[in-house]
């Protein structure tokens, strides 16, 4: 099955993660034989793990790697019935525990300003992550994708502006090209100008460590975000102001409805502001690679 997998070119990463949940449930199920996979078996073992505490989303990808194994058993030739092709996935509208929303204009320029003049946070510079956060904002891209580009990835001289990631760097193994906005280029012009010069094929944004482990982004809009609100309650004028901007989750990490703004959060931003610009659904699922 993992073979299978790597065959389809589908990330290490990806089949990491699927054959992981697949060998949870079948050990925690005690399937040792193709014949002992029974679909009661799956359902009750996922019932036990959200009553540990596991989300009913979460859940809905284990069930989902399970039943794709499955397939992968009947496509094979090696059973003749898919048991699980019955189970279905269960609504997650009453149990998220980590939904995103997007930050206002006036939240995300106070999110800027504040990175660009905060300190080092996961050894990344203030004014790295302020670039980080608007290009992520203005076109979309996931946390490995950002981490993947290199100079290469501007065609700053075409028209219009464009930046592309790899298809090898992508969720859905596409290449993803997305024009950039004028405002874009002028400040990434700016902070390259500040920054130095940059090797064309070394990673214009440090997000790993030279171990290869990720740098904490949701730490790093976290952080950004409490100071950005600091700097917001300072400039309350008057004693009811401050009590009435205390009272408010503007630029809150999380807000009064349960809804973070971490790092992936920009990606909401991005699609949210496509939306009220107008751009049409068809056009918004293109960019959004949806």
């Amino acid at each position: 099955f993992e073979d299978h997998l790597r065959n389809k070119d589908d990330t290490d990463k990806y089949v990491l993660e699927v054959s992981g949940k697949v060998r949870r449930i079948v050990t925690g199920c005690r399937f040792t034989r193709i014949p002992d996979l029974s679909a009661s078996a799956v359902e009750s073992y996922l019932a036990s793990l959200r009553r540990d505490g596991m989300s009913s989303q979460t859940s809905n990808h284990y069930l989902r790697a399970i039943k794709q194994f499955s397939r992968w058993l009947v496509n094979d030739g090696r059973t003749g019935e898919d048991v699980l092709v019955r189970l279905s996935m269960l609504s997650v509208d009453h149990d998220r525990r980590h939904d995103r929303r997007p930050l206002s204009d006036d939240e995300f320029a106070r999110l800027v300003k504040a990175a660009i003049s905060g300190p080092m946070i996961e050894a990344v510079p203030g004014p790295d992550r302020a670039m980080v956060y608007i290009l992520t904002a203005w076109t979309g891209y996931r946390r490995a994708e950002l981490a993947s580009l290199t100079i290469r990835s501007f065609k700053l001289r075409s028209n219009p502006p464009s930046l592309t990631v790899p298809a090898s760097c992508t969720k859905n193994r596409k290449a993803a090209e997305i024009p950039l906005h004028a405002d874009v280029v002028e400040r990434f012009l700016a902070w390259i100008d500040e920054k130095g010069e940059i090797e064309a094929d070394s990673p214009v944004f440090r997000l790993k460590t030279t171990g290869g482990r990720w740098r904490k982004t949701a730490k790093m809009m976290r952080l950004d975000l409490e100071a950005a609100r600091a700097a917001w309650l300072l400039e309350a004028k008057t004693e009811d102001e401050r009590a009435s901007r205390e009272e408010s989750d503007f630029l809150c990490y999380r807000d009064e409805d349960g809804l973070y703004a971490d790092f992936h959060a920009n990606r909401h931003t991005f699609i949210t502001n496509l939306r009220r610009a107008g751009v049409p659904l068809t056009a918004r699922k293109k960019l959004a690679r949806h």
